[in-house]
Protein backbone atom coordinates (compact mmCIF):
# COMPACT_ATOMS: atom_id res chain seq x y z
CA UNK A 1 0.00 0.00 0.00
CA UNK A 2 1.29 3.16 -1.00
CA UNK A 3 1.41 6.59 0.99
CA UNK A 4 -0.71 7.77 -1.58
CA UNK A 5 -3.26 5.56 -1.53
CA UNK A 6 -3.72 5.42 2.43
CA UNK A 7 -3.88 9.23 2.29
CA UNK A 8 -6.55 9.35 -0.42
CA UNK A 9 -8.62 6.39 1.66
CA UNK A 10 -8.37 8.51 5.12
CA UNK A 11 -9.95 11.40 3.34
CA UNK A 12 -12.70 8.83 2.31
CA UNK A 13 -13.06 8.08 5.64
CA UNK A 14 -12.75 11.62 7.03
CA UNK A 15 -15.73 12.64 4.71
CA UNK A 16 -17.73 10.11 5.45
CA UNK A 17 -17.52 10.90 9.03
CA UNK A 18 -19.26 14.36 7.99
CA UNK A 19 -21.15 13.76 5.77
CA UNK A 20 -22.47 11.00 9.00
CA UNK A 21 -22.57 14.33 11.02
CA UNK A 22 -23.84 16.95 8.43
CA UNK A 23 -26.66 14.01 7.67
CA UNK A 24 -27.90 13.52 11.72
CA UNK A 25 -27.89 18.10 12.11
CA UNK A 26 -29.77 17.89 8.74
CA UNK A 27 -32.71 15.49 9.95
CA UNK A 28 -32.57 16.83 14.22
CA UNK A 29 -32.31 20.65 13.34
CA UNK A 30 -34.95 22.24 11.90
CA UNK A 31 -34.53 24.13 8.72
CA UNK A 32 -31.10 22.01 8.35
CA UNK A 33 -31.43 22.04 4.16
CA UNK A 34 -27.60 23.71 4.90
CA UNK A 35 -26.50 20.81 6.85
CA UNK A 36 -28.47 18.16 4.28
CA UNK A 37 -26.78 19.84 0.95
CA UNK A 38 -23.18 19.86 2.62
CA UNK A 39 -23.76 16.19 3.79
CA UNK A 40 -24.08 15.37 -0.28
CA UNK A 41 -21.31 17.10 -0.62
CA UNK A 42 -18.99 15.20 1.75
CA UNK A 43 -20.46 12.09 0.28
CA UNK A 44 -19.44 12.96 -3.03
CA UNK A 45 -16.21 13.94 -2.14
CA UNK A 46 -16.16 10.40 -0.53
CA UNK A 47 -16.73 8.66 -4.01
CA UNK A 48 -14.03 11.27 -5.84
CA UNK A 49 -11.29 10.32 -3.19
CA UNK A 50 -12.27 6.34 -3.85
CA UNK A 51 -11.84 6.54 -7.35
CA UNK A 52 -9.01 8.69 -6.59
CA UNK A 53 -7.55 6.12 -4.47
CA UNK A 54 -8.39 3.15 -6.89
CA UNK A 55 -6.52 5.10 -9.32
CA UNK A 56 -2.85 5.51 -7.72
CA UNK A 57 -3.16 1.34 -7.09
CA UNK A 58 -4.24 0.27 -10.61
CA UNK A 59 -2.43 -2.46 -12.31
CA UNK A 60 -4.03 -2.05 -15.77
CA UNK A 61 -5.28 0.48 -18.09
CA UNK A 62 -8.96 -1.71 -17.65
CA UNK A 63 -8.89 -0.89 -13.66
CA UNK A 64 -7.59 3.08 -14.66
CA UNK A 65 -10.98 3.55 -16.86
CA UNK A 66 -12.86 2.41 -13.96
CA UNK A 67 -11.31 4.27 -11.28
CA UNK A 68 -11.64 7.85 -13.39
CA UNK A 69 -15.30 7.14 -14.15
CA UNK A 70 -15.41 6.76 -10.59
CA UNK A 71 -14.08 10.07 -9.92
CA UNK A 72 -15.94 11.96 -12.58
CA UNK A 73 -19.31 10.00 -10.97
CA UNK A 74 -17.97 11.77 -7.32
CA UNK A 75 -17.19 15.05 -8.86
CA UNK A 76 -20.27 15.42 -11.11
CA UNK A 77 -22.00 14.90 -7.73
CA UNK A 78 -19.65 17.59 -5.93
CA UNK A 79 -20.51 19.52 -8.56
CA UNK A 80 -24.56 19.58 -8.14
CA UNK A 81 -23.94 19.52 -4.40
CA UNK A 82 -22.06 22.85 -4.54
CA UNK A 83 -24.81 24.53 -6.35
CA UNK A 84 -27.62 23.45 -3.90
CA UNK A 85 -25.19 24.34 -1.19
CA UNK A 86 -23.96 27.72 -2.17
CA UNK A 87 -28.16 28.28 -2.56
CA UNK A 88 -28.78 27.20 0.94
CA UNK A 89 -26.51 28.53 2.99
CA UNK A 90 -26.84 32.22 0.71
CA UNK A 91 -30.10 31.87 1.94
CA UNK A 92 -31.82 32.70 -1.78
CA UNK A 93 -33.01 29.58 -3.31
CA UNK A 94 -32.68 29.41 -7.21
CA UNK A 95 -35.14 26.35 -7.86
CA UNK A 96 -34.64 26.47 -11.97
CA UNK A 97 -31.11 26.25 -11.19
CA UNK A 98 -30.62 23.82 -8.48
CA UNK A 99 -33.39 21.82 -10.96
CA UNK A 100 -30.95 22.28 -13.40
CA UNK A 101 -28.48 21.24 -11.58
CA UNK A 102 -29.71 18.26 -10.48
CA UNK A 103 -30.40 17.40 -13.88
CA UNK A 104 -27.45 18.12 -15.06
CA UNK A 105 -25.77 15.55 -12.29
CA UNK A 106 -28.30 12.69 -13.37
CA UNK A 107 -27.31 13.20 -16.84
CA UNK A 108 -23.34 13.07 -16.16
CA UNK A 109 -23.67 10.32 -13.64
CA UNK A 110 -26.03 8.20 -16.37
CA UNK A 111 -22.88 8.92 -18.77
CA UNK A 112 -20.57 7.68 -16.54
CA UNK A 113 -22.05 4.72 -16.23
CA UNK A 114 -22.82 4.01 -19.59
CA UNK A 115 -18.91 4.18 -20.39
CA UNK A 116 -19.01 7.52 -22.46
CA UNK A 117 -16.35 9.32 -20.34
CA UNK A 118 -14.06 6.27 -20.38
CA UNK A 119 -13.86 2.55 -21.81
CA UNK A 120 -12.34 -0.02 -19.80
CA UNK A 121 -13.93 -3.04 -22.18
CA UNK A 122 -10.57 -3.83 -23.14
CA UNK A 123 -8.22 -4.70 -20.85
CA UNK A 124 -4.28 -3.70 -21.70
CA UNK A 125 -1.49 -3.67 -19.54
CA UNK A 126 0.96 -0.65 -19.26
CA UNK A 127 0.24 2.65 -18.27
CA UNK A 128 -1.93 2.72 -15.00
CA UNK A 129 -2.13 5.97 -14.60
CA UNK A 130 -3.16 7.33 -18.19
CA UNK A 131 -6.75 7.91 -19.53
CA UNK A 132 -8.29 4.65 -21.46
CA UNK A 133 -7.91 4.89 -25.38
CA UNK A 134 -11.41 4.43 -26.35
CA UNK A 135 -12.31 2.41 -29.10
CA UNK A 136 -12.45 4.46 -32.87
CA UNK A 137 -16.54 4.13 -32.93
CA UNK A 138 -16.36 6.12 -29.59
CA UNK A 139 -14.12 8.58 -30.03
CA UNK A 140 -16.62 11.29 -31.20
CA UNK A 141 -18.34 10.39 -27.97
CA UNK A 142 -15.62 10.90 -25.85
CA UNK A 143 -14.93 14.06 -27.00
CA UNK A 144 -18.95 15.37 -26.79
CA UNK A 145 -18.62 14.04 -23.22
CA UNK A 146 -15.75 16.91 -22.81
CA UNK A 147 -18.15 19.58 -23.90
CA UNK A 148 -19.77 18.83 -20.07
CA UNK A 149 -17.53 21.60 -18.99
CA UNK A 150 -19.27 24.39 -20.85
CA UNK A 151 -22.63 24.18 -19.20
CA UNK A 152 -20.88 23.41 -15.64
CA UNK A 153 -19.23 26.41 -16.39
CA UNK A 154 -22.40 28.34 -17.09
CA UNK A 155 -24.02 27.26 -14.15
CA UNK A 156 -21.06 27.83 -11.42
CA UNK A 157 -21.01 31.47 -13.00
CA UNK A 158 -24.90 32.06 -12.58
CA UNK A 159 -24.06 30.41 -8.93
CA UNK A 160 -21.53 33.34 -8.58
CA UNK A 161 -23.55 36.06 -6.24
CA UNK A 162 -24.86 32.78 -4.34
CA UNK A 163 -21.45 31.15 -4.07
CA UNK A 164 -20.02 34.99 -2.55
CA UNK A 165 -23.00 35.32 0.17
CA UNK A 166 -22.26 31.54 0.96
CA UNK A 167 -18.64 32.95 1.46
CA UNK A 168 -19.67 35.60 3.45
CA UNK A 169 -21.54 33.34 5.59
CA UNK A 170 -19.38 31.13 6.49
CA UNK A 171 -16.05 33.09 6.63
CA UNK A 172 -14.09 35.15 4.24
CA UNK A 173 -11.18 33.83 5.93
CA UNK A 174 -11.81 29.76 5.07
CA UNK A 175 -13.30 30.69 1.31
CA UNK A 176 -10.27 32.83 0.38
CA UNK A 177 -7.96 29.91 1.88
CA UNK A 178 -10.09 27.05 0.38
CA UNK A 179 -9.84 28.66 -3.20
CA UNK A 180 -5.91 29.47 -3.08
CA UNK A 181 -5.53 25.60 -2.23
CA UNK A 182 -7.46 24.46 -5.09
CA UNK A 183 -6.19 26.79 -7.20
CA UNK A 184 -2.65 26.39 -6.72
CA UNK A 185 -3.31 22.23 -6.56
CA UNK A 186 -5.14 22.32 -9.68
CA UNK A 187 -2.10 24.37 -11.31
CA UNK A 188 0.64 22.21 -10.14
CA UNK A 189 -1.51 19.49 -11.52
CA UNK A 190 -1.83 21.13 -14.47
CA UNK A 191 2.14 21.74 -15.12
CA UNK A 192 2.22 18.11 -14.24
CA UNK A 193 0.46 17.01 -17.07
CA UNK A 194 1.82 19.69 -19.62
CA UNK A 195 5.46 18.05 -18.40
CA UNK A 196 3.87 14.71 -19.02
CA UNK A 197 4.65 13.77 -15.54
CA UNK A 198 2.67 10.39 -13.59
CA UNK A 199 0.20 12.78 -11.28
CA UNK A 200 0.47 13.11 -7.65
CA UNK A 201 -3.08 13.72 -6.85
CA UNK A 202 -2.42 16.67 -5.11
CA UNK A 203 -5.83 18.47 -6.34
CA UNK A 204 -7.43 15.41 -4.66
CA UNK A 205 -5.99 16.03 -1.91
CA UNK A 206 -6.68 19.89 -2.19
CA UNK A 207 -10.66 19.82 -3.12
CA UNK A 208 -10.39 17.61 0.01
CA UNK A 209 -8.99 20.51 2.45
CA UNK A 210 -11.54 22.91 1.19
CA UNK A 211 -14.80 20.66 1.68
CA UNK A 212 -13.54 20.31 5.78
CA UNK A 213 -12.72 24.08 5.57
CA UNK A 214 -16.33 24.66 4.33
CA UNK A 215 -17.32 21.77 7.18
CA UNK A 216 -15.31 24.23 10.13
CA UNK A 217 -17.03 27.54 8.73
CA UNK A 218 -19.99 25.72 8.40
CA UNK A 219 -19.72 24.20 12.23
CA UNK A 220 -18.77 27.72 13.20
CA UNK A 221 -21.89 28.64 11.55
CA UNK A 222 -23.98 26.21 13.69
CA UNK A 223 -21.63 27.39 16.64
CA UNK A 224 -23.04 31.02 16.71
CA UNK A 225 -26.32 30.28 15.72
CA UNK A 226 -26.12 28.32 18.59
CA UNK A 227 -24.82 30.92 20.38
CA UNK A 228 -27.75 33.59 19.26
CA UNK A 229 -30.00 30.63 20.08
CA UNK A 230 -29.15 30.98 23.47
CA UNK A 231 -28.68 34.73 24.14
CA UNK A 232 -32.35 35.06 22.97
CA UNK A 233 -33.59 32.58 25.01
CA UNK A 234 -31.80 34.63 27.86
CA UNK A 235 -33.30 37.81 26.34
CA UNK A 236 -36.80 35.88 26.19
CA UNK A 237 -36.53 34.44 29.75
CA UNK A 238 -35.44 37.72 31.20
CA UNK A 239 -38.00 39.72 29.59
CA UNK A 240 -40.56 37.15 30.57
CA UNK A 241 -39.68 37.35 34.55
CA UNK A 242 -39.76 41.18 34.04
CA UNK A 243 -43.38 40.98 33.08
CA UNK A 244 -44.47 38.60 35.28
CA UNK A 245 -42.58 40.49 38.33
CA UNK A 246 -44.95 43.24 36.73
CA UNK A 247 -47.86 41.13 36.47
CA UNK A 248 -47.59 40.44 40.61
CA UNK A 249 -47.31 44.30 41.49
CA UNK A 250 -50.07 44.97 39.03
CA UNK A 251 -52.42 42.24 40.89
CA UNK A 252 -51.05 43.64 43.83
CA UNK A 253 -52.19 47.42 43.28
CA UNK A 254 -55.31 46.11 41.93
CA UNK A 255 -55.99 44.13 45.24
CA UNK A 256 -55.06 47.31 47.29
CA UNK A 257 -57.33 49.32 45.11
CA UNK A 258 -60.33 47.07 46.15
CA UNK A 259 -59.45 46.98 49.80
CA UNK A 260 -59.56 50.80 49.31
CA UNK A 261 -62.57 50.61 47.98
CA UNK A 262 -63.95 48.56 50.30
CA UNK A 263 -62.76 50.35 52.83
CA UNK A 264 -64.42 53.41 52.00
CA UNK A 265 -67.83 51.68 51.37
CA UNK A 266 -67.56 50.30 55.03
CA UNK A 267 -67.06 53.26 56.26
CA UNK A 268 -69.35 55.05 54.36
CA UNK A 269 -71.88 52.29 55.23
CA UNK A 270 -70.79 52.84 59.31
CA UNK A 271 -70.82 56.88 58.99
CA UNK A 272 -74.30 57.40 58.00
CA UNK A 273 -75.94 55.10 60.98
CA UNK A 274 -73.54 56.99 63.51
CA UNK A 275 -74.57 59.98 62.26
CA UNK A 276 -78.62 59.37 62.26
CA UNK A 277 -77.81 57.68 65.96
CA UNK A 278 -76.07 61.10 66.80
CA UNK A 279 -79.17 63.01 65.94
CA UNK A 280 -81.65 60.77 67.36
CA UNK A 281 -79.42 61.07 70.63
CA UNK A 282 -79.33 65.14 70.35
CA UNK A 283 -82.94 65.01 69.71
CA UNK A 284 -83.71 62.98 73.22
CA UNK A 285 -81.58 65.45 75.09
CA UNK A 286 -84.19 68.53 74.38
CA UNK A 287 -86.51 68.84 77.15
CA UNK A 288 -89.25 70.09 75.54
CA UNK A 289 -89.95 67.14 73.83
CA UNK A 290 -93.93 64.89 73.31
CA UNK A 291 -93.98 61.42 73.72
CA UNK A 292 -94.58 60.60 69.74
CA UNK A 293 -91.64 62.34 69.03
CA UNK A 294 -89.73 60.34 71.72
CA UNK A 295 -90.83 57.29 70.13
CA UNK A 296 -89.93 58.14 67.07
CA UNK A 297 -86.21 58.89 67.85
CA UNK A 298 -86.00 55.26 70.01
CA UNK A 299 -87.19 53.65 67.11
CA UNK A 300 -84.70 55.12 65.03
CA UNK A 301 -81.98 54.12 67.80
CA UNK A 302 -82.97 50.47 67.45
CA UNK A 303 -83.06 50.56 63.63
CA UNK A 304 -79.62 51.92 63.10
CA UNK A 305 -78.39 49.66 66.29
CA UNK A 306 -79.58 47.07 64.09
CA UNK A 307 -77.81 48.03 61.03
CA UNK A 308 -74.85 48.57 62.78
CA UNK A 309 -74.81 45.11 64.04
Amino acid sequence: MTTTFALLLAWVAIHLVMALGAAYLATTRRGGREYGTYALLCFSMAVYCSGSAWLSNVGSVRESGAAQALQVAGAWCAFGSIVHFACAVSGLPLPRLERTSTVMTVIGVILVAAGVYFDPATPTEGAPLLPVEPPPYQAATVRWAMLDRIPIAIVLVLTARHTMLAARALGPSIAIGASIVVGLAWLLEATERLMMRPTSFVTEHAAAVASVLLGFGLTRRFVDAERELDRQNRELRRAYDELRQMQHELVRKEQLAAVGELSAVIAHEIRNPLAILKTAVAGLRKVALDDENRGTLLGILDEETDRLN
